[in-house]
């Protein structure tokens, strides 16, 4: 696990969220997370990014989409 892994898994932590699974092909990885309702999804993050607080704070805005999906707006 490199310190990226143990950063985003650190920041998932802070929300609750459990990671399953992780899955390297390439230049990405692929992280199974468990929500705290229980559901499982997939999460794609860079491998090796240039910027990788960038690519943390992706991973948790992405987390959070999938905790509170946003309102679909309103109907006129």
């Amino acid at each position: 696990m490199n310190k990226l892994d143990r950063e985003v898994q650190r920041a998932l932590s802070k929300l609750s969220v459990e990671v399953v699974q992780r899955r390297g092909n390439g230049g990405h990885t692929r992280l199974t997370v468990r929500l705290p309702a229980g559901d499982e999804r997939t999460v794609t993050m860079a491998n090796s990014p240039t910027n990788m607080e960038h690519t943390i704070n992706n991973v948790v805005r992405d987390v959070r989409r999938l905790i509170n999906p946003p309102s679909k707006g309103t109907s006129p």
